[in-house]
């Protein structure tokens, strides 16, 4: 309000001094708004102030509604500013501001390699990778035993109706396509 630049350029240049080196963790839409409308769901059976005002504006039987519905929903009132906020932080990353240095990490990078992923991430920050406990990275749950869901990266090409795949796939600008893929 008032400010110029996108919501990210107005974001970080309101960081506190003194920060050089800054992480973003993205997530294809697609996949996230999966996330999202499961992860609305559960706001109904919390009871904490931030469950009760995240529910507020969603319709009072939208855990009874079917997974079409609520994607069908999100498409229209959520995932709009998820893409945003994923292409601002791509965008970000590719120029950040002056002396800001930007690490753009992936959800595929950490589920198909994570080893690679805190490496990427210790390097940047210049912490040798020898105070890094990788032991953590061996055990990796089976599919469905932390989490309901798959775990795949790519479950909203199952998930998503044909329609729904192209109303999401038709939201991304190009940024964000040709950093996922189509």
């Amino acid at each position: 309000h008032g400010q110029e630049g996108t919501p990210h350029e107005v974001r970080l240049a309101g960081l506190p001094a003194g920060i050089t080196r800054l992480v973003a963790h993205i997530r294809d839409p697609r996949q996230s708004l999966l996330s999202a409308v499961h992860y609305r769901a559960g706001l109904f059976n919390a009871t904490t102030a931030g469950a009760l005002a995240a529910r507020a504006g969603l319709p009072d039987d939208y855990p009874d509604w079917s997974l079409a519905r609520r994607l069908d929903h999100y498409l229209d009132e959520g995932y709009a500013a998820q893409v945003a906020w994923t292409a601002g932080w791509i965008a970000a990353a590719r120029q950040p501001p002056a002396g800001l240095d930007i690490l753009l990490l992936d959800y595929p990078l950490l589920h198909g390699d994570p080893v690679d992923y805190f490496r990427r991430l210790l390097q940047f920050y210049g912490i040798a990778e020898a105070a890094f406990d990788g032991s953590v990275l061996a055990g990796r749950p089976e599919p469905g035993t932390m989490h309901f869901r798959t775990g795949t990266t790519d479950e909203w090409r199952t998930s998503l109706s044909p329609e729904q795949q192209r109303r999401a796939g038709a939201m991304l600008p190009t940024i964000v396509r040709d950093y996922f893929g189509e």
